[in-house]
This record gives structure tokens, sequence and C-alpha cells, in this order.
């Protein structure tokens, strides 16, 4: 978290996601002359490299990322769930 290349959130469980696409893991990443998503699936990994099929995963980061919690709330979102664990 104290990387400035680094941003880290975590979308809270009450936080109404209807419509908020897509439900697979993905990753986005910047190489010198394009821009990759690589997606987990059941059944594999899918690279894609198409700037199309790479703007809809930045329309879903953006969406998600708006989320999201960070800094602070973050910390106290992890501190309360690793409480509520040692508590079980």
């Amino acid at each position: 978290m104290r990387r400035p290349t680094v941003s880290l959130g975590v979308i809270p469980r009450h936080v109404d996601r209807h419509g908020v696409n897509p439900e697979e893991s993905f990753t986005m990443s910047e190489l010198p002359d394009s821009a990759v998503v690589t997606v987990e699936l059941v059944s594999g990994t899918l690279t894609l490299s198409q700037s199309y099929e790479n703007r809809m995963y930045l329309e879903a980061w953006e969406r998600l990322f708006s989320l999201a919690v960070h800094g602070e709330p973050m910390r106290a979102l992890i501190t309360a769930a690793l409480a509520a664990t040692q508590n079980a």
C-alpha cells in the first residue's frame, strides 16, 4: 500500500453490486506498445489485447473501484473481519 503504482481497495459485503460486472477475476497490464487484460476462467486463462475488449474491462474496473473503500476505511474493514474470525 506504500507503493505509488499499487492501489488496493476492498468492496464491502453490504455494497449493492447489482448490475456491476464482470464476476470473474481479471488483471490489466500495460506493455510498452499495448495493454493486455488477463481473465481467469474456470477452464483456463484468457488473454485479451484488442482495444475494444480492454476498454470493457477498464470500464468494469472503474465501476468496481468506485464501490471499494481505500486507505483507513479499508484497514478498519480488514481489521474488523480479522477480529470476527478470531472470535468465531
